[in-house]
């Protein structure tokens, strides 16, 4: 989570596992302490918000209106 967000300290919710072409976990995971990240590190920006992304401005639009629906319900749930 550090090299993706700056994110030292987390809470970690395991939701399922799923598979694409190799098998993945999906969490949910809610960041209780953050550093800045390297500048020569990949990420482009770190985005705080309040609310999801559109989903015309992520890399993978479909896997991740999945993703967020999955999340979610899960939580809901709970």
């Amino acid at each position: 989570m550090y090299e993706e967000t700056g994110a030292t300290k987390i809470s970690v919710t395991p939701i399922c596992v799923y598979k694409i072409s190799t098998y993945g976990l999906l969490c949910y995971c809610e960041i209780e302490e953050m550093e800045y990240l390297p500048t020569e590190y990949e990420i482009e920006k770190i985005m705080l918000c309040d609310t999801l992304p559109a989903l015309d401005e992520l890399t993978f639009p479909v896997s991740s209106k999945v993703y967020f629906n999955t999340v979610i319900n899960k939580i809901n749930k709970s």
